[in-house]
Formats: structure tokens, sequence, C-alpha cells
């Protein structure tokens, strides 16, 4: 039983994940920076037209806890930051992500409202929360890549529409870090405004759809590994690519075998192999069986055996060689045939005969 547990369990996680995103959407830092804030004269100390103590900073009208955007004669001279949370990881399909920004009540805290533009922009690295901050300060963000014009809505309210950043935040293969967005102002000179958002936690409210996971149909998409991991396709899947034209779908298409000539002489004893038909096995057998080499002994045997044949020949002679000449034995009498023993026998009865009379002295 628990085998039977863990394989479907294993066949559930292997698959391409295409569950609707849980979780919610949070924010969960924010901030405002304003170029008066901080302000400087050449000696290091704030400026005073007056001269003597340094000048008080300005009253923005921002009250406390909310974040403004705004602008003098069309230059910025405010912006803000809200920092996003996504339930979802690399890989996911984001179908809306909506942003919607409650203004501040307080005196000063709005002025010309219905003059106001602001446009939302990804931040394209950390930023550490200030409220009122020196503008120096300000989060670095990238409006060019993507942006999200704000609507003013009939109870004063503003929605952002952030799905084409949001999706760019998720790309399998992007490189942008979600880590919130810019607020800066969108008007053009003589206009001027002032806005400030109720902030967190009840200012800010999301509404968001999105689907985990990548294209069903490719294995590689699903779970991008989340975004802490070095962007890449599917969480470092190999993505194959489309396949060249004509290759049918990706499967390999041998080329067609060169046009055969006249073959090799055969004895009449072989035969011959035809080629395989077209659309056949992909791998052409040869036209013509090898020659045979049944009646060639001698070209049969291998060149080892040779070298050993002549090198134990070589042996032989000279074992050979050594052994009769040292068992050769000197002959310590004369072989004589049947003519000479019948002299040798007639000399020896010469010699034993007595002597004539004649024969005496």
């Amino acid at each position: 039983m628990l085998a039977l547990i863990a394989s479907v369990a294993f066949a559930l996680g292997t698959g391409p994940v295409q569950a609707q995103a849980g979780g919610e959407v949070t924010a969960d830092k924010e901030g405002w920076w304003n170029r008066l804030a901080g302000a400087e004269d050449e000696a290091g100390a704030p400026a005073n037209p007056l001269g003597g103590s340094p000048a008080p900073a300005p009253d923005s009208g921002v009250p406390e806890g909310a974040v403004a955007v705004g602008a003098t004669l069309g230059e910025t001279d405010k912006v803000a930051a809200i920092g996003i949370v996504l339930p979802v990881e690399r890989g996911a399909v984001v179908s809306e992500l909506r942003m919607d920004l409650a203004l501040a009540e307080g005196t000063g805290a709005q002025r010309n409202e219905d003059g106001a533009g602001v446009l939302a922009c990804p931040i394209t690295g950390f930023f550490v929360p200030e409220e009122n901050g020196e503008f120096a300060n300000r989060p670095e963000a990238d409006c060019d890549i993507s942006n999200a014009p704000g609507e003013r809505l009939e109870d004063g309210s503003w929605t952002f529409d952030l799905t084409a950043i949001a999706s760019l935040w998720v790309d399998s293969s992007g490189t942008l870090i979600p880590n919130g967005v810019l607020l800066v102002p969108d008007v053009e000179p003589p206009e001027s405004f002032q806005l400030s958002f109720a902030g967190l936690p009840d200012g800010v409210t999301f509404a968001f759809s999105a689907t985990a996971g990548g294209d069903p149909d490719d294995p590689f998409g699903a779970d991008g590994g989340g975004f802490d991991d070095a962007p890449s396709r599917g969480g470092g899947g190999f993505d194959p690519g489309s396949p060249p034209a004509g290759t049918g779908g990706g499967s390999f298409t041998p080329p067609p075998p060169p046009a055969a000539g006249p073959g090799p002489e055969v004895d009449g004893d072989d035969e011959a192999i035809d080629a395989p038909a077209a659309g056949g096995s992909d791998q052409a057998a040869p036209t013509t069986q090898r020659e045979s080499q049944a009646g060639n002994t001698l070209g049969n045997i291998p060149p080892v055996a040779w070298i050993t044949l002549v090198a134990g020949l070589a042996l032989a002679v000279v074992a050979a060689w050594s052994l009769g000449s040292a068992n050769q034995v000197e002959p310590t009498a004369r072989r004589t045939g049947g003519v000479s023993r019948a002299l040798a026998a007639r000399a020896t009865a010469a010699q034993a005969a007595p002597r004539t009379a004649t024969e005496m002295p």
C-alpha cells in the first residue's frame, strides 16, 4: 500500500503544474522621497536664503504614515514606492494584477487632483523604506521596459493595472527582480499637483489571478524554481527550440545514399545482396558480399602465426647445431671392411710361420 501511495505521489509531483495559484499578493514595505528634503548649500548646511541658522524643512502637507507623489511646474518633486510580493514563482502565467490605492485624509494632503497624473514603473533594485527621505535615496526604476498609468476612480482612489509588469517578474527567462513599483508624476509643464496615498496596511489592495507553471505541453516549464534562482527555462531544463523546417517535427531523416556504380566482380559461388528498397531501414546494406576467401588457405593465416612459425624453426636449427657439436666423439679405431680384414689376417699368419733354411742366415 505504501509503495502504491509513493508511486502516485511521484507521478503527481513530476507532471506539469497547472493549478490555480494560491495565496494573495501582499505589500511588504513602502516609502516616499522629497526633492526638498535635506536640501543643502555648497558648505553642506541646509539652504537658508536669510543666512544664520539652517532653514527648517518645508511642510510637505503629507499626513504621517502616508506616501506622496507630486510635481511642481511639471518637474518631479515627490515619488513613492510600494513593495509587492507575489504568491507564485517564475514560470507562472499572470492573467491579472491590479493595485488600488486609497487617498489619505488631511488638510493639504491633496492638491490639484484633477490635473494629477501618476505612472507606476518596476523597481530594478532593492530599496530601504523611508518617510520624506532625501531624493537621492529614492529606488531606481525603469519606466521604459514597462509601466502602468494610474486611473482615478469615482471615489477618488487610484487603480493601476500591473499585469504587464508582473508578467516580467515571473518570466522564466527574465532578469527583473520583483521588488515592487515606483510611483512617479506623469505630467507636462507647467502642471503641478500632489497626491497623498493612505499607504499600508489598509490603503493598498490587490486583485490577482495567475496560473502556476508554464505551458502544459512543455515538459521543461513546470516549477520555475523561484525568484532566488538564476533565470532559466523551466528551472534549468534544456529548451530544444523549434525543429528545422522539413524535418517532420524534429525526427532525423538521413540523406539519400549516393548512386551506386558498377560493383566489383565476384565469383560464381558468391551471391549478390540487393540494396533495401526506399523507405526501408535507415542504414543501407552493402550491395555485394565480400569476396570469399575459403580457398585461399595461406591468405587466411594471420601474420602473427607466420612470425611464430619462423621463430620456432630458427630455434630448432640453433638447438640441433648446439647439441650435435657437443656430443660428437672422436673415433678410437679405424673401421675396416672385408678386404682389409683378409689382408690383416694374411700378414698375421706370415709373421707366425717358421723361417725356411734359405732364409736362415
